[in-house]
């Protein structure tokens, strides 16, 4: 293999929807801190142009692949590696991806009840962070964890202009990536099926 270029890790999650969605409608959720605005704005648009009447064929994100190249960004890590969380959502937990300047705007709280259908598309979005982290921490295998606590809103899954996903990082989470990692494209793919939304992340040498 040629020095620097290669897969440097994967990660891969899934998501029961409508457990998810029991829990963003929970009272006081920490959910309300996990999502940007703009990836709880992505979710409703994607829900109504997929139900009945709207303009989608009723599935979720295309299976496609969101190549985003990453840049690094100054700031010390606290480590060298990234502690994975566990299998349940948990906002304290670690987490990272793109290497972005910038604070992401979040919502603040959930808001109205959450539809089934828009929470498959942040279910999605969920098993895309958790993909990721998972992808960073198979990067940095045998290393110690670079970050104990990170807010996940940090951790950003953004569209381009025909819904192909990435991921952009944001605060701690950038300047960890960068330090631990250094330059990669960060690959991500979601779906649903049913009662289940998947994601996969890949993190590669650039």
């Amino acid at each position: 293999m040629t020095p620097g270029v290669g897969i440097l890790g994967t990660g891969l999650d899934v998501v029961d929807v409508e457990a998810f969605a029991a829990q963003l409608n929970e009272p006081g959720t920490s959910f309300a801190r996990v999502f940007t605005a703009r990836e709880r704005r992505e979710a409703r648009s994607r829900a109504a142009a997929h139900a009945p009447g709207g303009a989608g064929s009723g599935r979720c994100d295309p299976g496609s692949d969101g190549a985003v190249p990453c840049r690094e960004a100054p700031g010390p890590a606290d480590a060298n590696g990234v502690a994975a969380p566990g299998g349940r959502p948990d906002p304290r937990a670690a987490g990272s991806a793109r290497a972005c300047a910038g604070q992401p705007a979040t919502s603040g709280r959930v808001g109205a009840a959450v539809g089934l259908e828009e929470a498959r598309h942040l279910a999605a979005r969920w098993a895309a962070k958790e993909a990721f982290v998972k992808a960073w921490s198979a990067a940095l295998h045998g290393s110690p964890p670079v970050m104990g606590h990170v807010a996940w809103h940090e951790i950003e899954i953004v569209s381009d202009p025909w819904h192909r996903p990435g991921i952009a990082l944001h605060g701690e989470a950038a300047r960890a990536f960068a330090e631990s990692v250094g330059r990669a494209r960060i690959h991500v793919s979601l779906s649903h099926d049913g009662p289940m939304a998947a994601a996969q992340a890949i993190v590669e040498a650039a």
